[in-house]
């Protein structure tokens, strides 16, 4: 059997064919903003019922009933994953970031038991928060997605297991400590440092 092959010359230019797989790349984010913004939805109208339940039946328990951590933990990951949900949602829309005033340590403590879930069993967490941390202007979403892609990168990053270090602090900065190039401006700033024992 012959086969035969042809070659057919493009009249398109350069500039029209980024120009279309621009055009197609949006098309494509679109299609995925659509779908996230559906399953959002649906999400958030589970969350809303698991997330009532939860309150409801912690009202009706005292702190030293043996549900009540039970309880707390289930109520605190519905309302995580309802942060993350907006966050589905936001993205979606078009939505820019929404930051609010709010105290990293908290977000971080708030956080750190479905953190220490991300991790293996053989990985170490620390968590090291300055007690008088000042408050910031961030979008919570954000701060919670940012921490969790950190330290599952570093789990990925010790299969045999290590330490995991995260920290926060108040810092100080003046035009001499910035430097020449640096986009910062002098003043208060809070400091998150993740450190790891993971391959480079």
């Amino acid at each position: 059997m012959e086969a035969s092959y042809g070659m057919v010359s493009s009249t398109m230019s350069p500039t029209e064919s980024g120009l279309e797989e621009q055009l197609r790349q949006s098309q494509k984010l679109e299609a995925v903003g659509r779908l996230a913004g559906g399953i959002a939805h649906d999400f958030n109208n589970l969350l809303t019922v698991v997330n009532g339940y939860s309150r409801h039946l912690l009202d009706k328990v005292t702190s030293d009933h043996s549900v009540h951590a039970g309880l707390t933990a289930i109520h605190e990951a519905g309302q995580r994953a309802a942060s993350l949900v907006r966050q589905l949602l936001a993205f979606s829309r078009g939505q820019t970031s929404q930051p609010v005033v709010l105290n990293l340590r908290e977000v971080i403590l708030q956080n750190e038991n479905l953190l220490r879930q991300l991790l293996a069993e053989q990985i170490h967490l620390a968590i090291l928060c300055q007690p008088d941390l000042a408050a910031i202007r961030a979008d919570r979403s954000q701060i919670e997605q940012v921490l969790m892609n950190l330290v599952v990168n570093a789990r990925d990053a010790m299969p045999q297991g290590g330490w995991l270090k995260i920290q926060a602090c108040n810092l100080e900065l003046s035009e001499r400590r910035i430097g020449i190039g640096c986009d910062l401006q002098p003043g208060r700033y809070v400091r998150v440092s993740v450190a790891d024992t993971g391959m480079a």
